[in-house]
């Protein structure tokens, strides 16, 4: 097979046509392992791209952004290419604004140029040389991994951690879950719903199983999780029992398949949106479902958008609260929740817990890490013209894929003009106005690489997943630090370096974004006055209310989903403040509008107009508050741009997250080279203590006791090892502590471990707990595999007895050579022990057995 560079070379001598070249780079990608060839080579796919559409007279591509693209190549490689003739003039006629240099043997070159108002513009060579910024150390797996995936290791240990708290869950548990971008969150609802379904080898109807419903912000993001996650169910029964995407595209048949196999609990994983819970035919099934017991987890993904973006736009995600109450009181509170992000705000943190746990039923696992792929830029130009002036000069000369954010969606619309004006194509806009369907045929376009520019507000980031976004351009100050690090995290996903360049004028400080702050406490209070005489089906404080009711002020204009919206923002606020309760959902039969059926909690003031005005004045001047505050601290990392590191700024608002900059001005400024101290992790989890008995031999052997040693006179090799963990998992015992695998191929020994237990397990290798033991969540009975070093041996020993004593139902399985010496206590293990004593091969070993090894 050709390789990328060969394709390249013989597609601009046109040797091969561009379309041929487009299929041989899509083969190319597809063959690698190497993630950094796959992302140099998406620029190639799109160069391919560009020369059919122009050789095709396409009006979605130009030769400026085929330009860009091969700029781009030439940067990334580091070589140059000879051109056929008729790709000599068009290019030569770009030399200038692309840095591009042509000899007289037609070989096209460029240097890194980039504009002399770029300060330390020599930092975007990093970008280009798609320098690795994410670095994880992997962690020993297990069987169900491997049996699902085909995987010996976890990404990281808060992934294999994070797994086991979702496995381990309790009923009517929360689980707000934070894990670093990269860090395979997805696997935190996969692995679970494979577990209890056996992989969609269930037939139905068992209380372990059930469906899990995982809500994702864009149909994109719900097709790409449930491909994904079909591959490690290839054994199911069905296509009833395999993962499945709800969206309003799919066909009639795919409709039934889902619909049954929901109401039958086969189904394991459902992606859909917030939308088709809340407002579709899905919603009454999969209420019916969890109370046959049916619904097993719901997992919200990208669970901040309820704060971030849930006040104002798509209110579906704060009403996805009232969706959960009802699963809860349908499944009589056996719902497993589980909200996941990368990073998050205390008070979104905050936020989250009131609207969706209850009873302080809730287990935090904080592992938020800052992002360490951007490379920051500040720009200040002393107006708009030179803003325009100075990014439609650097645009032609930075690499793709590129978002520039803007403050609204007029301002969005100027700057795709601008940008199509200067002669590039290949560029859409993405505001609040944008509609489902044209969001859906933008996504697609953009995850396939067919579009490489988007001029976007704030509504551009939900569940926008792709990997290579090699630019992010702010043309506005950000209303919040916690916005703009949120749009920049749309660049590196990949883990290589991605450039932010933020361009700021004097003009942005006076712009303020957040649509709650349009809603006064006037205008509040008018809407709900109109929504309330307008309610229907009274029954005591409860009765149904038509957000499409026209307040005052527009009773004489047409109204629609803006008017809607901004209905049900007052209607959550009133929620979120405790005023009122929210009980039910459901479309009205003459027009499918929603209703929503409410309940008045603080009458007197709902009931009073100048009562309730006095009452959301606090909150509403709070809320201005808080906006000021961040603001301010946003207009400070502008303002101290050259004194003060970004990542203290990112610090302040995510405390969990330790301190790590890819380069910003300051860093610049003084010198300092990226840098990225390890993963902060807080846990707290509702661990219940409870006893587990155990199986077989093992229960006879430790009887009453809370200790039980197993010991061997033979050394611990790998094989015996393996034996060992067998026996124990067998026996229900729920995680086991063995000494670091040394001179052994992982892939076989967790290849060899137990697939299907009756409870989940971990294994843990001895330096994963020795480094952050609070991170597994441990209780119950555990095994523990002494290695042969003494110090090590006795620091084991007093983390066992520390074990017990935490919970009355830990017991701990001691497994050692049976002269095992606890240096700090001056005897040997045995006689530290309060339990049995029994040789293991009499319980696990059977010489007539192969070897695993």
């Amino acid at each position: 097979m050709r390789n990328a560079l060969q394709i390249t070379e013989e597609m601009l001598l046109k040797k091969i046509t561009p379309i041929e070249g487009f299929k041989l780079i899509q083969e190319w990608i597809k063959s690698q392992r190497d993630p950094k060839e796959t992302s140099r080579a998406y620029s190639i796919l799109r160069l391919a791209r560009c020369l059919f559409k122009i050789e095709n007279q396409h009006i979605t591509d130009t030769w400026r952004d085929a330009a860009g693209h091969l700029r781009q190549i030439i940067l990334m490689y580091h070589v140059g290419f000879l051109l056929h003739e008729d790709f000599l003039k068009p290019f030569f006629k770009l030399r200038k604004e692309f840095g591009f240099t042509i000899d007289y043997a037609g070989e096209i070159n460029c240097k890194l140029s980039l504009p002399s108002w770029l300060n330390h513009a020599d930092k975007v060579s990093s970008v280009y040389d798609l320098e690795a910024r994410r670095k994880t150390k992997r962690r020993l797996g297990d069987g169900v991994l491997f049996q699902a995936t085909g995987y010996e290791e976890y990404v990281s240990k808060e992934q294999k951690a994070l797994v086991r708290v979702s496995m381990t869950m309790q009923e009517g548990e929360t689980l707000l879950a934070c894990l670093p971008t990269g860090g395979g969150k997805s696997l935190i609802g996969q692995l679970p719903a494979y577990f209890a379904t056996k992989g969609g080898r269930i037939h139905g109807g068992v209380a372990s199983a059930g469906t899990t419903i995982v809500i994702v912000p864009t149909v994109a993001l719900a097709i790409d999780q449930n491909r994904a996650s079909r591959k490690y169910f290839k054994n199911a029964r069905s296509e009833g029992h395999c993962p499945q995407a709800y969206y309003g595209g799919i066909s009639e048949e795919k409709k039934k398949i889902i619909y049954d196999g929901v109401r039958n609990g086969t189904i394991p994983l459902l992606y859909t949106s917030p939308e088709a819970v809340i407002n579709g035919a899905l919603y009454p099934i999969i209420i019916n479902a969890a109370k046959e017991n049916r619904i097993n987890r719901l997992v919200i993904d990208e669970a901040h958008i309820v704060v971030d973006w849930g006040s104002a736009f798509r209110t579906d995600f704060q009403l996805l609260s009232v969706f959960r109450k009802k699963l809860m009181e349908a499944s009589n509170g056996r719902l497993k929740t589980i909200l996941l992000s990368a990073t998050i705000t205390d008070a979104a943190a905050s936020t989250l817990t009131k609207l969706f746990s209850e009873d302080n039923n809730l287990s935090e696992f904080r592992s938020d890490a800052l992002r360490y792929e951007p490379i920051f830029f500040l720009d200040r130009p002393v107006s708009e013209n030179e803003r325009e002036a100075r990014i439609l000069e650097i645009i032609p000369l930075l690499p793709r894929p590129l978002i520039l954010y803007v403050s609204s969606k007029e301002s969005a619309r100027e700057w795709e003009k601008a940008i199509q004006v200067s002669g590039f194509s290949s560029i859409t806009k993405f505001t609040g106005e944008t509609n489902s369907e044209e969001r859906e045929q933008i996504l697609e376009k953009w995850n396939s690489n067919s579009l490489d520019m988007i001029v976007a507000t704030s509504a551009f980031g939900m569940g926008v997943d792709k990997s290579d976004v090699r630019t992010v351009i702010h043309c506005c100050i950000p209303e919040s630090i916690n916005r703009f690090y949120q749009e920049v995290g749309r660049g590196g996903r990949d883990g290589y370096a991605s450039i932010s360049l933020l361009s700021a004028t004097k003009e942005d400080e006076l712009v303020q974004l957040n649509k709650s702050a349009v809603l006064t406490v006037d205008n509040m209070v008018e809407r709900w006055e109109r929504i309330r005489r307008s309610a229907k089906e009274f029954t005591g404080d409860s009765f149904w209310v038509d957000p499409n009711t026209r307040p005052h002020h527009l009773r004489n204009q047409e109204t629609g989903g803006p008017n809607a919206s901004w209905n049900e923002t007052t209607i959550l606020f009133l929620y979120r403040h405790g005023l009122l309760d929210i009980l039910d959902i459901k479309k009205r039969d003459k027009d499918q509008r929603r209703q929503l059926l409410v309940k008045m909690i603080d009458v007197e003031s709902l009931s009073d107009r100048d009562l309730l005005d006095e009452k959301i004045e606090p909150f509403r001047k709070l809320e201005r508050e808080r906006f000021n505050y961040e603001f301010e601290k946003m207009k400070s990392m502008v303002t101290d741009v050259e004194y003060e590191c970004f990542s203290t700024y990112f610090q302040d608002i995510y405390p969990y997250a330790s301190d790590t900059c890819g380069g910003c001005p300051a860093c610049h400024a003084e010198g300092t080279l990226p840098f990225q101290y390890p993963t902060l992790t807080e846990v707290a989890i509702n661990t219940q203590d409870k006893l587990v008995p155990l199986e077989g031999t093992l229960k006879q052997y430790l009887g009453g006791y809370k200790e039980l040693f197993l010991y061997s006179n033979k050394k611990f090799t790998n094989e015996l090892i393996l034996n060992i963990v067998n026996g124990v998992v067998n026996s229900r015992v729920q995680a086991v502590i063995i000494p670091k695998l040394i001179g052994v191929s992982r892939n076989h020994f967790v290849k060899n471990l137990p697939k299907e237990t009756p409870l989940s397990y971990s294994i843990l290798e001895m330096d994963e707990i020795e480094q952050q033991p609070h991170m597994y969540s441990l209780s119950g009975s555990i095994a523990i595999i002494y290695p042969d070093q003494e110090k090590r041996s006795d620091w084991l020993y007093h983390w066992a007895v520390n074990y017990q004593q935490r919970g009355e139902n830990n017991r701990v399985i001691h497994i050692a050579k049976k002269d095992c010496f606890i240096h700090s206590e001056q005897k040997q293990l045995q006689e530290l022990l309060d339990g049995s004593l029994c040789n293991i091969e009499q319980i696990f070993i059977n010489e007539d057995e192969e070897d695993w090894f």
